[in-house]
């Protein structure tokens, strides 16, 4: 058996082996969503942070995220089902588990969610209440349990000092590692429920990475070590500028793109320098492989990019900043202002996976055009589709478009990203791959574009480098 059908069978085997265990009705969803609150911490800088809370024990408290209120002057409660808000202060602490217990000022006479008892089972269905970046109203997501692991053993490498540092959570932690969908940023402190009702985890995460957010849940045990700790806290917040920063909202101006059914918040604008201090992707060495395709004379501090995401599949757009966008039902274009490139990313929901593979290949054939014969790149084009414990299967291609054997015209790369039924094709074309062009390359990175005319070569590079390192980003949250 080949790597390809070895790849086939564990995904199928992923896919396959989850428990049907009953789900939340609406009833019971809409009777627990009432002692779920929405927690805002206002930043002096003019943005907030925003998270979930539960109430607990009893209606004058209630549990979240201790990274999120760290240090906070000002916490405001709202009690969405009611249209309430009310202050709040921190009386519990327990950082290893980044937990915090809070007293609500004049608490609307609201139940107190009950904790579970029994353990969790592998691929035990879920659901999770929270309210996801600047929502308006209470949202919920389906999950269910992939395994349980040390913290320190799920988290990019990169972050793991970064988090040692900030002293919080603890990385020997044991967590419940999630699949099916994200918790998206928002969702730290939220109640993770059975299907009786009761709470068998607390959301936590919000973690960047890169163009993704990853997330956890807490055991519910750390709740009695939190009502037992003693710990003390102050005024001092964490300052990491990766971790939990996925919280933190009003970056700027609220844009939605709308393809198909589904609906892309802008999350964030962040740099290639960022982006590659902080990713870890499906494939870390194919996005480091074009990175270092950037010229050097490229600050990539300048370099931005603007990063979305679906709340209910966790699917992420990756796209270059300051571009022209067009939208047609399902389908974007981004253009630059030369128009030598064109990326489409197309999005199909409801998908099986013989359908996915029609798909893809209808999208691709309208990419590439029939005027050229397409050669694949080996460089940047997977030999089988590669497939992710949580039911990911993405695959990555690269062809140069040649008229007659010595005369490439085009260059075109694509990455198609499936899960849970949600299609992603995104492809970008290089419209001025030609000789011209190559020779002109090479003079100027071998004279590191200090040559004649290199200027418009060096600009011509990094909007093609940014052009295919939003291609490859162009994926699901982990």
């Amino acid at each position: 058996m080949n790597n390809c059908k070895i790849l086939i069978a564990f995904a199928l085997f992923v896919l396959l082996a989850r428990h049907a265990t009953a789900q939340l009705s609406a009833a019971q969803i809409n009777q627990l969503g009432a002692s779920v609150v929405k927690i805002t911490i206002p930043l002096p800088n003019g943005k907030e942070k925003i998270a979930t809370g539960f109430i607990y024990q009893s209606k004058e408290y209630a549990v979240t995220a201790y990274h999120v209120v760290a240090g906070a002057s000002n916490i405001l409660v709202r009690y969405e089902r009611q249209g309430a808000e009310r202050t709040a202060t921190v009386q519990k602490i327990y950082k290893h588990a980044d937990l915090a217990l809070i007293k609500i000022d004049n608490p609307l006479n609201v139940a107190a969610l009950q904790l579970a008892t029994a353990e969790l089972t592998l691929n035990q269905n879920l659901t999770a209440l929270g309210f996801y970046f600047d929502a308006k109203s209470m949202d919920q997501r389906k999950l269910s349990l992939s395994s349980s692991n040390e913290l320190r053993n799920i988290l990019p490498s990169k972050n793991v000092t970064e988090i040692k540092n900030n002293g919080c959570p603890g990385l020997s932690l044991v967590i419940h590692k999630l699949q099916d969908n994200p918790l998206l940023p928002g969702f730290s402190g939220c109640p993770v429920l059975n299907s009786q009702g009761r709470v068998v985890g607390i959301g936590d995460g919000g973690l960047e990475n890169g163009a993704y957010s990853i997330s956890w849940a807490i055991p519910v045990s750390e709740i009695a070590k939190l009502m037992a700790s003693t710990e003390s806290f102050g005024t001092t917040s964490l300052q990491s500028t990766l971790y939990f920063s996925a919280d933190i909202t009003n970056e700027g101006e609220t844009v939605n793109l709308q393809l198909a059914d589904l609906k892309f918040l802008k999350l964030r604008t962040r740099s290639l320098a960022e982006l590659a201090a902080s990713s870890e992707t499906d494939d870390l060495q194919g996005l480091n492989q074009m990175i270092n395709t950037f010229p050097v004379a490229i600050d990539r501090s300048r370099v931005l990019f603007d990063i979305y995401q679906e709340a209910s599949s966790g699917a992420a757009l990756v796209l270059p900043k300051d571009m022209t966008i067009s939208i047609s039902n399902t389908k974007i274009t981004v253009t630059d202002a030369t128009n030598t490139y064109e990326t489409t990313i197309e999005v199909a929901t409801n998908l099986n996976q013989d359908q996915m593979q029609q798909k893809s290949a209808e999208f691709e054939g309208n990419a590439a055009g029939f005027s050229l014969s397409w050669l694949a790149d080996p460089q940047f084009t997977y030999f089988c589709p590669a497939y992710r414990a949580d039911g990911l299967i993405v695959r990555r291609k690269a062809f140069v478009g040649w008229a007659g054997q010595q005369n490439p015209q085009e260059y075109m790369m694509e990455t198609f990203a499936f899960k849970n039924g949600v299609l992603l094709c995104a492809a970008n074309k290089k419209k001025n791959y030609n000789i011209m062009f190559l020779n002109q390359r090479n003079i100027c990175v071998g004279s590191n574009f200090q040559s004649a005319g290199c200027s418009s070569v060096l600009q011509d590079m990094t909007t093609w480098g940014a052009m295919t390192v939003a291609i490859h980003l162009t994926s699901f949250s982990i």
